[in-house]
């Protein structure tokens, strides 16, 4: 009887270091997944960017066609506004540097879009692989040589049979995620 005291014992405060290290880790996930929201925002911002630009740009090729027929019809109909005609082609190339600034623009924030991507793909499986993962197993491992039935972490035990549904798992697992599986409370 003592000595399962004392194994109980043993196991309650181990239990304990464990939730205290597991706390830990929670609110290190919790914060890489409030930068990940953040830079999802900014994904978001840079998309609308990008329908705004396009919508610029749909419009300027309105706006080109439109003075281009007025141009044709002052040369039909009117030799001595010349001078007015002048002015409109020279607005008329003003709307199509627009234009090509916007197409620019439009390519550069694409650009800035696919870097963010990247590091956003970078930043996920670094996570995946970090060195808090070890050390969590390590515990794990250790649990499981000292303590009969210990069986390993949740999300350890569970096979997802599509990786789509990773995100969604982790979520509704929440901080019971890291729990650990025994065969006896």
């Amino acid at each position: 009887n003592i000595i399962q005291a004392e194994r109980l014992e043993e196991y309650n405060r181990k239990k304990q270091e464990v939730g205290i290290k597991t706390a830990q880790i929670q609110q290190e996930l919790d914060e890489v997944l409030k930068a990940f929201s953040q830079k999802e925002k900014v994904r978001e911002k840079t998309e609308t960017e990008i329908k705004v630009l396009n919508e610029a740009k749909e419009n300027s090729k309105q706006a080109h066609k439109y003075n281009n027929d007025k141009r044709l019809k002052l040369e039909k109909h009117c030799a001595d506004h010349q001078k007015n005609l002048d002015n409109f082609s020279s607005s008329l190339a003003g709307l199509t540097r627009t234009s090509e600034d916007a197409t620019e623009r439009l390519k550069e924030v694409r650009q800035q879009l696919e870097k963010y991507d990247q590091k956003l793909f970078t930043a996920q499986e670094h996570r995946q692989k970090s060195k808090r993962e070890a050390q969590k197993s390590e515990c794990i491992d250790t649990l499981k040589r000292v303590f009969k039935g210990v069986r390993g972490r949740f999300h350890e035990l569970c096979d997802l049979t599509r990786r789509e549904y990773g995100m969604a798992v982790t979520i509704a697992l929440g901080k019971n995620m890291d729990a650990i599986v025994v065969d006896e409370e």
